[in-house]
């Protein structure tokens, strides 16, 4: 983050590149530093790690793989929904508003959605070999949920996000009401990805990885369908329309995923 801000700052002040050029960069940046500062740390439990006695059998090439394919499609599928839904936003009556706006609000959950990611690697390293830890890990999934969605809905539907978007994000006039709609929209968004990533630390634990790609695929075309009705037939603003057609969509695949799990 350090270096993302630094060099985002370098580049904007100096005039040498583009807006967009300028955090194109940075933002490689910034994930080359974290690489090789993730290296740098990890390197003293790395070293433990390879010189422990494990009891395990070795690892096959055909296990791994059997595992690993599914999470690959399912993060391709994942990094392709943003360029999907500016697809569909291209295609609504407010297509210039909506592709200003919905980046913003889109942004800011984001926020919250990383708490709910980062949930996942926890899951997968306190479970339990029989699951003996799902409990109490249930009951943190649920209250971090509750916050999530209570600070979501205080920024939506309050005075303080009107003034976080105008002020602190100098976002415009025009934009604002429509950036707003779109969080509004949202608000769940974050809580429904934390029941996503619940549901998939324990299929990967369980090493059952393929109905995760499954429901991405699955959450994929429900959101380019529902996206498609709100702005087409229904004529809803495209900025609300990507926000909510994100949150049904999650949660239909999330319902899919938990019908497996019984």
């Amino acid at each position: 983050l350090a270096v993302l801000s630094g060099a985002a700052a370098l580049f904007a002040t100096t005039g040498w590149l583009t807006g967009a050029e300028s955090g194109a960069l940075a933002l490689s940046l910034g994930v080359i530093f974290e690489a090789v500062a993730a290296r740098v740390m990890a390197a003293g439990s790395i070293r433990a790690l390879r010189a422990s006695v494990s009891a395990d059998q070795p690892l096959t090439f055909s296990a791994f793989w059997q595992l690993y394919w599914p999470l690959t499609i399912m993060m391709m599928l994942n990094l392709a929904v943003s360029a999907l839904v500016t697809m569909g936003l291209a295609k609504a009556k407010d297509a210039a508003v909506a592709l200003a706006a919905f980046p913003v609000a889109h942004g800011v959950n984001f926020i919250a959605r990383a708490l709910a990611t980062s949930f996942q690697e926890p899951v997968i390293a306190f479970l339990g070999r029989d699951e003996n830890h799902r409990p109490a890990l249930a009951k943190f999934a649920v209250r971090l949920g509750a916050a999530l969605t209570g600070a979501m809905a205080f920024l939506a539907f309050t005075p303080v996000g009107p003034w976080t978007f105008t002020h602190l994000m100098n976002l415009p006039a025009a934009l604002t009401e429509p950036a707003m709609d779109s969080f509004a929209a949202l608000t769940l968004y974050p809580a429904v990805t934390l029941w996503f990533m619940w549901i998939r630390a324990r299929l990967t634990h369980a090493r059952r990885t393929q109905p995760i790609a499954a429901a991405t695929v699955f959450e994929t075309l429900a959101l380019m369908l529902i996206l498609w009705v709100l702005i087409t037939p229904l004529g809803i603003p495209g900025a609300t329309a990507a926000g909510a057609a994100m949150v049904l969509s999650r949660i239909a695949a999330n319902l899919w995923l938990q019908r497996l799990m019984r």
